[in-house]
């Protein structure tokens, strides 16, 4: 019997991380939508004056881009390719790359957002569920849900991980 060598050892706990990080960041979006769903359709809530989190749909992708598509385009662009790409792409880099924690990690909020609002949009008619929006004087950004603030950590951590 031989024992891997630490090098694949590594690489086998990093790619669980990767997993299992994936799945944490995809079930805190799930729960976090049906929460807006349930709590914030009747009346929005504010936090600190900055936070203000009111339940909308966006039947598009990001600030609601493309949601004048025909259906069968929709399907294409924001359900098959985001899980091909994805799937192709954690499959890969868990089984080739050198996969050190700070990757695993980084590419985790990639993943698990994109899963998040991949499969709202199957199971929903391509609409996603945001209730995200920051207020900060007169500079606010558009309703969004944590899938999407998953998204943009991932890539800007990929960055500073030297992806």
């Amino acid at each position: 019997l031989q024992l891997p060598d630490r090098a694949f050892q590594g690489r086998k706990v990093n790619a669980a991380l990767l997993i299992f990080l994936s799945l944490l960041w995809y079930l805190m979006d799930r729960m976090t939508k049906r929460a807006a769903e349930q709590k914030l359709k009747e009346r929005p809530v504010v936090l600190f004056k900055i936070v203000h989190l009111k339940y909308a749909v966006n039947n598009g992708a990001f600030l609601s881009l493309g949601s004048a598509l025909s259906a069968p385009v929709k399907w294409m662009l924001l359900v098959v390719l985001p899980i091909a790409f994805f799937t192709c792409l954690g499959i890969y880099f868990a089984l080739t790359y050198e996969l050190n924690a700070s990757f695993a990690v980084s590419l985790s909020f990639l993943i698990g957002g994109a899963f998040g609002n991949t499969i709202d949009r199957m199971a929903n008619r391509f609409c996603v569920t945001d209730f995200i929006q920051i207020r900060i004087g007169s500079l606010q950004t558009g309703i969004m849900n944590l899938a999407d603030i998953f998204l943009v950590i991932g890539v800007i951590a990929l960055l500073f991980a030297g992806f």
